[in-house]
């Protein structure tokens, strides 16, 4: 009851203001099934969450980075290999290992272990076999900058 109400403010109220600090203090104490929702990205569905950046994009206009997805889907073939450097949830991963078929493959770097977590989740949702998911880091050198 408390997300979907949380979910309606984010959608229908007025302001803008105050948006952030709401969501960054009820939202994080809701368990994760609750921040979830299901959208189409290209020919595949992953679940992105509404209190964060990419969720709340594509809640208010429909798409996330929607250019960049037709330029990569418009320049792979079934057969092809691919490497997604941060791929974060799948958002190109996925219509990228749809499009290169059964025959191509997709290697999907990324360091973040929540992100790897629910990439492989958006993965499996698609039934798309042909990924490679390594969590880590892709840089340089081995190392950390802060």
């Amino acid at each position: 009851m408390i997300a979907q109400l949380l979910l309606e403010y984010v959608l229908r109220f007025p302001l803008a203001q105050g948006k952030g600090f709401v969501l960054r203090h009820l939202a994080s104490r809701l368990p994760e099934h609750a921040r979830d929702f299901e959208t189409r990205i290209g020919p595949t569905t992953v679940l992105v969450r509404w209190d964060e950046v990419v969720g709340r994009r594509i809640l208010r206009t429909g798409s996330f980075e929607s250019a960049e997805l037709e330029a990569a889907l418009s320049i792979v073939a079934p057969g092809d290999t691919v490497i997604d450097v941060g791929a974060n949830i799948g958002l190109l991963t996925c219509p990228l290992a749809w499009a290169v078929g059964t025959e191509g493959a997709v290697v999907a770097v990324e360091p973040l272990s929540d992100n790897v977590r629910r990439l492989r989740a958006n993965l499996k949702r698609n039934r798309l076999e042909n990924t490679r998911v390594i969590g880590a880091a892709a840089a340089e050198k081995d190392g950390r900058k802060l």
